[in-house]
């Protein structure tokens, strides 16, 4: 069973298939928990919150930075 790990999220996939519920899952961060911007960005690049504060990222730093907030 997939669900999301977001705080205070309760949303669980509801699929026939691991990568169905991926998809899902997918499709629900995108419209729950992303924020558009008005910015420019360049390609490649993500854009994340830190101490109230936008920073522009790669991927994998975003990724890194979130796991460092799990720990």
């Amino acid at each position: 069973m997939l669900r999301c790990d977001q705080p205070g999220c309760r949303w669980t996939a509801f699929a026939p298939s691991e990568t169905a519920a991926r998809e899902q899952y997918r499709d629900h961060l995108a419209d729950a928990h992303v924020e558009e911007v008005d910015a420019e960005i360049p390609e490649g690049m993500v854009q994340v919150r830190i101490d109230g504060e936008w920073q522009t990222v790669t991927p994998d730093e975003a990724k890194s930075l979130y796991e460092e907030t799990r720990e």
